[in-house]
């Protein structure tokens, strides 16, 4: 449940209801109040759609909506997993930061893609990525998105049969994919680093005991998706001591990264000159 930013995590509906009832008394005695409207109800696990919704009540005879997903804090919380409406919120806050980044004033290609570097565009929808589990399809709406900034900045569009690797190379992006590989490096050797008592470390290297999982319809874990990014770019031998060094590991990343996206952008230019040639 949030309003104005506030959580309240609970572990029984019951629990819920309890804390609800001493935030409705604990604002009224500020002479605040609780908005029904924005207040919402989100449960950790999915819900089945026929399932009657708690009866919270709030305010004078309000009750709570029960929602699969709602926005917060920039990012969208929702019952499951998916990243669909997530990446849809992105690029559509970040549409009109692009648009005003390519606007009709007078500014050289070369200090616009300087700025979109640094700009909503680019930073916005790649923002907190570093701990998703993106599939494939989230990749290709991000990078095409972010294609069509580029396209903008100097002004191009798909008539002009400009390939994506020259795009990248005139502006010096990387693809989005190696962006997002690089920042989970990075942040593994930051929790990493973290005593031991820190919640992010926990949550990293702990397990349940005696929980197992199912053995169909598996879900990728952020684990998984950064075991594969060790394995690509070569450091799964020796991470953990590694990255104890941050110089070093911040090194050992982008020199990977580097790598990485050449073979990235070589394949890429092979697959673009066999589409022509078909």
């Amino acid at each position: 449940m949030y309003a104005d930013d506030l959580v309240i995590a609970a572990h029984s509906e019951e629990e819920l209801e309890a804390l609800l009832m001493n935030l409705e008394l604990a604002t009224k005695r500020w002479g605040l109040t609780i908005s029904p409207t924005k207040t919402k109800h989100l449960p950790g696990y999915y819900v089945p759609l026929d399932t009657p919704p708690p009866q919270l009540p709030i305010g004078d005879g309000a009750v709570v909506e029960r929602v699969e997903c709602f926005p917060y804090l920039g990012s969208v919380l929702m019952t499951t997993s998916g990243l669909t409406a997530e990446v849809s919120l992105r690029i559509s806050r970040a549409t009109l930061s692009c648009v005003t980044l390519c606007g009709s004033y007078p500014v050289c290609h070369s200090a616009r893609s300087g700025s979109f570097r640094y700009s909503r565009p680019r930073s916005f929808p790649p923002f907190s990525m570093l701990v998703w589990t993106p599939l494939m399809e989230h990749l290709c709406r991000l990078e095409t998105f972010r294609l069509a900034c580029l396209r903008s900045i100097l002004g191009l569009t798909r008539l002009d049969y400009v390939r994506s690797s020259q795009i990248f190379e005139i502006c010096g992006q990387s693809p989005i994919g190696e962006l997002l590989r690089q920042a989970r490096l990075r942040w593994l050797g930051h929790v990493a680093r973290m005593p031991g008592n820190r919640m992010p470390k926990q949550l990293l290297f702990g397990r349940i005991e005696g929980a197992k999982r199912v053995q169909h319809g598996l879900e990728k874990r952020w684990s998984d998706v950064v075991q594969e990014d060790l394995e690509l770019s070569g450091l799964a031998a020796d991470w953990y001591q590694q990255c104890q060094d941050q110089s070093l590991w911040r090194r050992l990343v982008k020199d990977a990264a580097g790598q990485l996206e050449a073979v990235a952008l070589q394949q890429q230019r092979r697959a673009e000159e066999r589409h022509s040639q078909q």
